[in-house]
Parts: structure tokens; C-alpha cells; sequence
């Protein structure tokens, strides 16, 4: 990962996505930042996630920030709807994971 992702050596802070499973690591003094998912998190907590970095005279901090949704009433709306394989959407929504 380093040889291909951390090419930048004036970097300190990497941030990234896709894989909507949110963390926070140092590799080689560096921090690597996966935001999560606001919409679908895979991570088993059926919450948004994103990641807030403070940058500051102190150097940098970063945290992972959850937020609360209606869920149940998404459900809802969603088998209500004509959304195609809604099951499989539903399920992946309630249980935030693969």
C-alpha cells in the first residue's frame, strides 16, 4: 500500500473512501484516513460516518464522527417503493454490513 499510495512524501495526512468501512491508521509516521459511508456503511453500525480532521498549531487530529438517521422510516420507504432487489438494499441498510 505504501509503494502505491504513498507516493506524495510532503503529505502527512491521507484520506480516502470506497470501501465505507471508517478507521483511522498510522503507517510510517503517516495518517491514513477512511471516511466511511453516509449513505451505506459496511462496518456493522448502522450509522453515517465521516471523518473530521483538525489541522492546527498543535499538529493534526483526526476523529470519526457518527450521526443518527431514521432508518426505520427509510426502510419504509424503500419497500414501498419499485426499487429494484429493495430486500437486498434493506438488508444492507439494517445490518451495515456485506
Amino acid at each position: 500500500m505504501k509503494d502505491r499510495l504513498m507516493v506524495n512524501q510532503l503529505a502527512d495526512v491521507y484520506i480516502y473512501g470506497h470501501i465505507h468501512k471508517p478507521y483511522i491508521r498510522y503507517i510510517n509516521g503517516k495518517m491514513v484516513n477512511n471516511t466511511g459511508s453516509v449513505g451505506l456503511p459496511f462496518d456493522g453500525l448502522a450509522q453515517p460516518s465521516y471523518v473530521l480532521i483538525d489541522i492546527g498549531g498543535n499538529g493534526v487530529q483526526a476523529s470519526i464522527v457518527r450521526t443518527n438517521y431514521d432508518l426505520a422510516g427509510l426502510v419504509e420507504d424503500i419497500e414501498a417503493s419499485d426499487y429494484p432487489q429493495k430486500d437486498v438494499l434493506t438488508n444492507l441498510l439494517i445490518k451495515a454490513s456485506v
